[in-house]
């Protein structure tokens, strides 16, 4: 069974690089992918990864705005 990983980054560049990376190991699924924050707690909801890549800026910021 393959290792869920989403992607959280503003950089589109940043996250193809990735995602290719991903691409080489069979054990390992780019299995979504989004561009901020908000993204990032909806692909956490609806794929339920089992590993999460993301912008540092996100895990504070946008995080809290979100469940406050």
């Amino acid at each position: 069974m393959a290792i869920k990983i989403a992607i959280a980054d503003d950089h589109k560049l940043f996250r193809e690089g990735v995602k290719r990376i991903l691409e080489m190991e069979e054990d390992l699924e780019a299995a979504a992918e989004g561009e901020n924050g908000r993204d990032a707690l909806i692909i956490d909801k609806n794929y339920r990864p089992d590993v999460m890549i993301m912008n540092i800026r996100y895990a504070y910021y946008e995080w809290n705005l979100s469940s406050g």
